[in-house]
Formats: C-alpha cells, sequence, structure tokens
C-alpha cells in the first residue's frame, strides 16, 4: 500500500511539473509598450476632462539590425484613445491591438502643458500610475509644449523608438550640460505626498525635439506655474552642488570666456532665529578648466587668472540669486529645497512653519539668500593667449 502510495504521489507531482504556468503569453503576443503620453482634449467638464492617451508598442521587426540596417518598415505604432479614465482607455488598448498590452518596460511618460497647469489633474492621473503594480516606479516624467502625443512620433536616425531618444536625451542632457538629471515617477509620488515643489524636464518639438528648459510645480497648488530657463536650469544644479560637468560662460574686460566646471562642492547652512526672515547660506567651491575664450589677456599671468576666478565667482553667485528670486517672488516655489536643511536640522521650527512655507504667512517669501563663491581654475588649456 505505502510503495502505491508513493508512485501515485509521484505521478501527480510529475504532472503539475508537465502542467506549466496557467497564466503564461509567449513573448510574440505581448505589445512592450515603452513610451505613453497624456494630452488634453477637452476641458469642458474641469472635474473629470476629456483625455487622449497614447501608448507606443514596439514592432520588433522595424527595428535596424546587423541583418536588416536601414528599412524602412516602422520600429513602432502610437496606439491612441480618448476618454476621461485612464485604466478604461488602458482596457481599450486591448481589444484594438493584436498583442497583449504589457506595461513593465515603459520607459517615459510625456504630460502635455495644457494637462499639468490643471490644478491638481496631474496629480490624479499619475496615482493611476503609481497603483498600477505592473508599472516601474522608475519610469521618467516629462512635460511637453502643446501636444505630448507629436513627441512620441518623433525619430532619428539613431533612435527608431521615439520613447529610447527621449531617455537618451534627458540623460545626456543632464550629463553633458548640467541639466536637471531626469525625474521618476517615484520622485514625483514622494514629493506630491509631502505637498514639494518641484521642477521636471520641458520638452518642445519644432523642426527638431529640444530639451532646454524646466516645468516648474508648486507643492500645494499641485499644478505647473511656468518655466525655467537653461540658465536657471543651470543655476539650481549649481545651488544644489550636483556632481555633472557643467558649461557656463562669463563676461570679462568687454570679452567672454568659458569655464567647464568639473568638481563642485556646496554647503548649505540656514539661520531659522527668526522665522520671518530666515537666513540661507550657501557656499559653493568650484573647480574647472577655461574651454573657450575671445581674452587678449596672457593666461599665464596669476594676476590675469585671479581676476578671471573673481568674475565667475561673481558670474555663478549673480546667476544663483536670480533664479532663487524668481522662484520665491514670481512662482512662489521652494524648489531649492530649503525645507529639506529646515526639517532635517531645524525640525521644531519647521513643525511651526511647514503648512506656512508657500502658502498662507508664506515665510520662503522673505527668506534671505547669501551666496560665497569661490572659483579655482587649474587649467587654461593648450595655450596662454589668443590673439
Amino acid at each position: 500500500m505505502k510503495k502505491n502510495r508513493n508512485c501515485f504521489l509521484g505521478i501527480c507531482s510529475l504532472l503539475l511539473i508537465l502542467t506549466g504556468c496557467w497564466d503564461v503569453v509567449n513573448i510574440e503576443d505581448r505589445g512592450f509598450i515603452i513610451g505613453n503620453s497624456i494630452d488634453l482634449v477637452d476641458s469642458a467638464n474641469s472635474d473629470q476632462p476629456e483625455l487622449l492617451v497614447t501608448n507606443q508598442i514596439v514592432i520588433g521587426s522595424g527595428i535596424p539590425s546587423a541583418a536588416n540596417e536601414g528599412g524602412d518598415k516602422k520600429a513602432f505604432i502610437n496606439f491612441k484613445t480618448t476618454g476621461k479614465s485612464i485604466y478604461k482607455m488602458e482596457e481599450e488598448i486591448a481589444t484594438i491591438s493584436n498583442n497583449t498590452p504589457f506595461y513593465e518596460h515603459l520607459t517615459t511618460l510625456i504630460v502635455s502643458e495644457k494637462v499639468a497647469e490643471k490644478e491638481r489633474l496631474f496629480t490624479n492621473l499619475l496615482d493611476t500610475y503609481i497603483r498600477n503594480v505592473n508599472l516601474r516606479r522608475g519610469i521618467q516624467v516629462v512635460i511637453a509644449k502643446n501636444e505630448a502625443n507629436k513627441v512620441l512620433e518623433y525619430t532619428t536616425p539613431d533612435f527608431p523608438l521615439p520613447a529610447m531618444h527621449i531617455e537618451e536625451m534627458l540623460e545626456r542632457g543632464s550629463r553633458e550640460t548640467g541639466l536637471l538629471a531626469p525625474t521618476t515617477l517615484g520622485d514625483i509620488e514622494e514629493y506630491q505626498l509631502n505637498k514639494n515643489s518641484y521642477v521636471l524636464p520641458y520638452l518642445e518639438l519644432k523642426d527638431v525635439l529640444s530639451y532646454q528648459a524646466g516645468a516648474v510645480f508648486h507643492g500645494p497648488k499641485d499644478k505647473m506655474v511656468g518655466l525655467f530657463n537653461m540658465d536657471d536650469m543651470l543655476a539650481l544644479s549649481l545651488f544644489r552642488g550636483e556632481k555633472t560637468t557643467k558649461i557656463i560662460e562669463a563676461p570679462f574686460k568687454d570679452n567672454t570666456f568659458t569655464l567647464q566646471i568639473n568638481r563642485l562642492n556646496s554647503t548649505l547652512n540656514v539661520d531659522s532665529s527668526d522665522i520671518s526672515a530666515i537666513k540661507i547660506n550657501l557656499t559653493l567651491e568650484v573647480e574647472g578648466i577655461i574651454k573657450e575664450t575671445f581674452m587678449t589677456e596672457d593666461l599665464s599671468s596669476q594676476k590675469v587668472v585671479e581676476s578671471v576666478q573673481d568674475e565667475m565667482s561673481k558670474e555663478i553667485s549673480k546667476r544663483i540669486k536670480e533664479t532663487f528670486t524668481k522662484a520665491q517672488k514670481e512662482f512662489g516655489t521652494d524648489v531649492f529645497r530649503i525645507w529639506q536643511e529646515l526639517e532635517t536640522k531645524h525640525y521644531e521650527k519647521w513643525q511651526k512653519i511647514k503648512d506656512n512655507w508657500e502658502e498662507g504667512e508664506y515665510y520662503f517669501k522673505d527668506a534671505q539668500l547669501i551666496v560665497d563663491v569661490v572659483t579655482e581654475i587649474y587649467s587654461i588649456g593648450a595655450i596662454n593667449r589668443t590673439r
């Protein structure tokens, strides 16, 4: 009896192994969604406006390979649906596509400026993505001028997939020009839960797709309130001490020189003894090399180099103060994260003023910024002077 029972159990185990996964989907039957965009179609109903959602699905046979380079077949297809519920529209994709939608490779979410400017709408829409267990929290989120779905149609010879082109453009912009690092869905969720202000990459499509601005979001108002230009974005990056290569121009005796910043050390101290006039002290230590100059002075002279260093220090300080004033007076947004310093090192004071930092009594409006920049040029390039 015992022998028969063991034999029966063995057969059952073998049958379980041979059965396989009941919910398996062959890879050929999956529709890999790598890009997503949201546009505003009709805002007549302010509580639940009409939306256009675009899903970019990869077509494997359209991607150039060693065996099929330069093929004229598109590497993607964009499925568009309209409605008032993101979830219902995603369901509709499954009815019009030949493949089962697969979202785990989604890399980029593009939201139109009109959607971002409507109070609470951006947060409500992102909540749908955050709750979806099939989506990664590392999805990069960007804002697009005009129609976001048009951005998902822009391709280049090097990047036949628009979503991949955007991902590479954001990373390269951060790495090589000092623009802000890409912001993920997980980052935004944390900002929104704490009602913190933040900046997202802002894309514009004309003849080419460009990333040269930042969309500023007001935490308590829960919407986009304005734009930072390239100079503002660089100033914010310098303030935060982000360790990426940065290029900055400065005037010198009616001429211009360009410094490549390779090392940056930022120290921030906040004096909260008077909450009606909080003092913010920023010290920046900057090291770099001269990349381009129209000066006629001899850069082998220590006196000339010291003068150039002083001018660069003044230029960096000026830019940071101008951007801080813009954020403070024009947008009312603490995207410089002064709140973080207060919460960490002045917790009791922060508990008293946190609900009135960017609204109500608006203590951030009267905060005073003091900037001290020390610049050191450790290389002047291959020659000492220009003609």
